[in-house]
């Protein structure tokens, strides 16, 4: 027979009572409380619920506030108990003896009835609650071995159980419900709520006491428990405000404990089951960085990964720390908890080496990092470091771009703190280093520029002048990245400019070991030259060349691909050859050194040029395959630049549709990744979509907005461009005056740039603005100054689109005096432009000449092949869908059928050019449609010729167009015959009288 271990007398026995009263509304609570309700009343039999979180989250109220609501379903009072089993500390803890003699108690069983030992006394409660429902909150478990000898043996019970340990053992219905601390807003709901005094108004806040309100909830780590502190202390105290609060509430001590150490996290510190395991929570208070992984936390320790795994566990079991994709942190509370018991425990050498330890793991692993994900950088800056007893296993660029991504935040921290403290200069440099790749095609910019700037001050020092010219090239290179606005390149070249000086000074101090110097001095050469290409400055070719010139004399090849590829886009518009050579070689180096992020730059060079040339379907070809490799790597800048050059490469083959969907995603990238300067860039590509395909006022708004946004970024080039782009929709919605206006706008930004394509472009389309308002001389004075220009540059693109339009111009001139080599002089123009249209591909360009030609031919006469030229040019307007090209079509082909002797045939065809003028609100095309049904009507003898002459004036005189002359001389050419008629009626009239 067993013996009878009976249960040691207890000097502080727990008490059970009935729920308590009086619960305070929750705050932020709602999802939690639901969930409890709506589990515990779909339950069959005995239900156990578990409510987990850190000490002071407000797992108590919670329990009670769901046990409050639930107790109706269990009759008398006595039926709804609380039991407090002091878990947090293990010398307060409640035995389940005690708490099993204090249930029976609380049951009304006799206390000399109460068995002597655990086992007896718990087959005892099992009895006592066989048949009669019960809901029992259990406060503050330990552990599964206190709760599970206590649950009642009713089928109709429900157990609440609240504990900061995870109680992995106990069976619970549908998983535990988990609280974490409130968000910011909950926060400050609750203390507005509980600094209320009673039957008061909600306390209201000015901007400035809810700023204050947030800072010390947040102090609080958003903890209720301690927030109800604060709130109540400001309530005890009326005439104090917040600002007073603040002062005043590191010295706060209330009933509830000493509330600025953080007592119960202190009770939680003692509670660990080992030396090892305080240790180790305490030192998580000196990590420099928001959070934590496994490998950080062994070297902050100076222990295994095994070792810190079990450690951090043990913590996370009981809610220590908070936990978030494998990486932990302190709440802000417990953080300070924990500094002060360092205070008391470690001293300040102790600190100091364990955090040194901490940077050392952190600037080690950061460098293996950077050498996966940046191979091809040399020359890297030497630091001597140890090898931390657990590093992760980074083995391809993609694991190290992983590491670098998740610990970015607490890389940045680590150079803070490193800038702070004296001494440590060259782990800020390095860092700085470590981190410059990724930084380049990742981000954050704006932080990576404060980065080199703090590795730049830590290199000023004599002997280190060649570091601080490395992380002035890094910091201007991110500058030219973010471009916030043009101002930054500016500032950018002078860091360059600093840097060449300081690499001047390393020189003369290297001695014989000058290739790191130059090496750094050519990037510095290259990257002003890249700055100057952006602006268009005329120092831009001198520039790339020094930068050439040095990596070809240190035989680095892939350090040469970067200024050929350079060099091969600034000279495609004066030495194609020579750049499609240079293009061609950055493309072969980077091939063969398996750079691929070069490979794509080189290809987008390549494509540009091809561009450029018009050899449209091989430069959208070689943008596609960029795209590829772009994609591949993830680099979202050069991918979005790139879906901008392929939309102009589709515009150009009439691919309209692809074409504005491609722009639209560049756009939404650059948005994305937050770059205005693509952004502008983007919008106006979707423009130039909408303009092509008769959506002028969408396509005005847009550019309208690209040349807002420019402005605001100082961007004069990009100015120009947008500019140049909305005087071309101004013009064809007809607002002439204005788009003359914009685009001389337009032409003075582009005076005196490097590259002279961009003026030349502002001419040729003011040049044909001045055609449509009459003024052909100065029109042909304009598209022959951009002739020369594209021809000189061999833009073959902009060369044809001139010599349309002066084909036009002549036409006009050559009708107006009857001029026959005027004539001929503008089929030769047409018939050239349609030659180069036809080379490049170019299918809008080809229907626009061809439509020149039909007109040209039927001023000469040659109706029968005016028609067939323009019925083909009318067919290739359909097929693009350009309905703006369509309607003018349509007009030409019933002015050619008008002056062939057949209104009749001419007037349906006005008729159908007006719709589809007015579908895309073009008012010269509206008037012209108009002007021609007028001008058929009179001759039919059709009494509303009247109204569609008026229109078309009041249209053509509107916008100032060069037909508001004809139309004024119809009208009167239609009251003159509407007056002889009438004259002549009178006359009989007076015969037959």
């Amino acid at each position: 027979m067993n013996a009878i271990t009976p249960c040691p007398p207890s000097p502080n026995p727990p008490v059970v009572l009935p729920l308590p009263s009086g619960i305070p509304e929750l705050v932020g609570r709602t999802e939690e409380l639901q969930r409890l309700i709506a589990v515990t009343q779909a339950q069959n039999g005995c239900l156990v619920q578990l409510v987990t979180g850190m000490p002071g989250v407000g797992k108590k109220e919670l329990a009670l506030r769901a046990a409050r609501m639930l107790s109706v379903g269990y009759g008398e009072s006595q039926n709804c108990r609380y039991l407090d089993l002091r878990g947090d500390d293990k010398e307060t803890a409640v035995s389940v003896c005690d708490a099993l003699e204090a249930l029976l108690l609380d049951r009304g069983t006799d206390p000399w009835h109460i068995p002597p030992d655990e086992s007896h006394r718990q087959q005892r409660w099992q009895r006592e609650t066989e048949k009669q429902g019960i809901l029992l909150v259990l406060d503050n478990a330990s552990g599964v071995e206190q709760v599970t000898p206590l649950l009642p043996s009713s089928r109709n019970c429900l157990v609440i159980v609240t504990s900061r340990f995870r109680l992995k053992g106990l069976s619970v219905k549908e998983g535990p419900v988990r609280l974490h601390p409130l968000t910011s807003d909950e926060a400050l709901d609750m203390f507005r709520m509980l600094s209320t005094p009673p039957g008061t108004r909600p306390r209201e806040f000015s901007a400035a006491d809810e700023s204050t309100v947030r800072e010390l909830v947040r102090y609080c780590g958003h903890l209720p428990r301690y927030i109800a502190v604060l709130a109540r202390t400001l309530t005890d105290h009326p005439t104090w405000t917040v600002r007073d609060l603040k002062t005043r509430y590191r010295s706060t001590v209330t009933k509830d404990g000493e509330f600025a150490e953080g007592a119960a996290f202190h009770v939680a510190y003692e509670g660990l089951s080992s030396d090892g395991a305080r240790s180790f929570f305490r030192h998580l208070a000196l990590n420099v960085g928001a959070d934590i992984d496994v490998y950080a936390s062994a070297a902050l320790e100076g222990i295994s990964y095994e070792k810190a795994t079990e450690h951090i566990d043990l913590l996370y079991e009981g809610h220590l720390v908070e936990e978030h994709k494998a990486r932990y942190r302190l709440n802000p509370l417990v953080r300070e908890a924990m500094e002060a018991q360092l205070k008391r425990e470690d001293g300040e050498a102790e600190c100091r080496m364990r955090t040194a330890r901490l940077l050392d793991y952190y600037q080690y692993t950061a460098e293996q990092a950077d050498r996966l994900f940046s191979p091809h950088v040399r020359h890297r800056l030497s630091v001597p470091l140890p090898v931390p007893a657990a590093v992760p296993d980074l083995v391809t660029a993609a694991d190290a771009q992983d590491w670098l991504r998740e610990e970015r935040s607490n890389l940045f921290f680590c150079a803070e703190h490193a800038a702070r403290t004296p001494g440590e200069e060259l782990r800020v440099m390095h860092l700085s280093e470590s981190l410059a790749g990724f930084l380049d095609r990742r981000g954050p910019w704006q932080q990576g520029i404060r980065l080199h700037a703090q590795a730049e001050t830590a290199a000023a020092l004599p002997g280190h002048e060649l570091e601080q010219a490395k992380a002035l090239i890094r910091g201007a290179l991110l500058r030219t990245r973010l471009s916030p606005s043009m101002s930054e390149y500016g500032l950018a070249f002078d860091h360059l400019e600093k840097a060449i000086g300081l690499c001047r000074i390393a020189e003369q101090r290297a001695g014989a070991n000058t290739e790191p110097v130059w090496r750094a001095q050519a990037a510095a050469y290259f990257l002003q030259g890249r700055v100057s290409l952006r602006r268009d400055d005329k120092q831009t070719e001198k520039l790339l060349r020094q930068a050439l010139q040095i990596y070809q004399d240190l035989g680095d090849p892939l350090g040469a691909a970067g200024p050929q590829r350079e060099l091969s886009v600034l000279l495609r518009a004066t030495d194609i050859q020579t750049a499609k050579q240079l293009a061609q070689e950055a493309r072969d180096t980077y091939r063969t050194e398996g750079y691929r992020l070069g490979e794509a730059q080189a290809l987008v060079a390549q494509g540009l040029i091809a561009l450029f040339r018009g050899d449209v379907k091989d430069s959208a070809d070689l943008f596609e395959e960029s795209l590829e490799i772009y994609s591949c790597e993830e680099e979202h800048v050069g991918e979005a630049n790139t879906l901008i050059n392929l939309a102009a490469a589709q515009r150009r083959l009439g691919h309209y549709e692809q074409a504005g969907e491609t722009a639209q995603k560049a756009r939404g990238v650059f948005e994305g990744i937050g770059v205005p300067q693509g952004v502008a860039n983007a919008k106006l590509a979707v423009g130039e979509v909408f303009r092509v395909t008769g959506k002028l006022r969408e396509a005005a708004t847009i550019c309208q907005g690209a040349v807002d946004s420019y402005r605001g970024l100082g961007d004069t080039l990009g100015q120009a461009g947008a500019l140049d782009s909305l005087g071309v929709v101004l013009r064809l919605v007809g607002e002439y005056d204005k788009a003359a206006e914009t685009l001389e706008k337009a032409r003075a930004l582009h005076e005196g740039r490097s590259r002279p394509f961009g003026e030349a472009e502002t001419q040729c389309h003011l040049g044909v603005v001045k055609r449509l308002m009459g003024d052909y001389d100065e029109a042909e004075e304009l598209l022959t100054a951009a002739h020369g220009l594209f021809e000189t540059t061999g833009y073959r693109h902009g060369e044809a689109n001139a010599l349309q339009q002066l084909g036009a111009v002549r036409r006009l001139k050559a009708a107006e005096t009857g001029d026959t080599e005027g004539f001929q002089e503008s089929g030769q123009l047409l018939a050239k432009a349609l030659s180069i249209f036809c080379e490049i591909e170019n299918p809008l360009g080809q229907a626009n000449a061809i439509s020149g030609l039909g007109l040209l031919d039927g001023h000469l006469g040659h109706h029968k092949s005016g028609e067939t030229q323009l019925r083909d040019a009318l067919g290739r307007y359909q097929a693009l869908k350009d309905d703006l090209g369509e309607a003018e079509a349509l007009n030409n082909l019933a002015w050619l059928k008008e002056n062939s002797g057949s209104p009749f045939d001419a007037l349906p065809m006005y008729e159908q050019a007006g719709l589809k003028a007015r579908a895309v609100d073009s008012p010269l095309e509206t008037g012209r449609a108009l002007l021609g049904a007028g001008r058929c009507k009179r001759v039919l003898g059709r009494r509303t010729a009247y109204g569609d002459l008026s229109q078309a004036w009041n249209i053509l005189d509107g916008i100032r167009a060069a037909q508001r002359h004809e139309a004024a001389e119809e009208l009167a050419l239609l009251w003159n015959e509407s007056n002889r008629t009438r004259r002549l009626w009178n006359w009989l009239r007076w015969r037959w009288r």
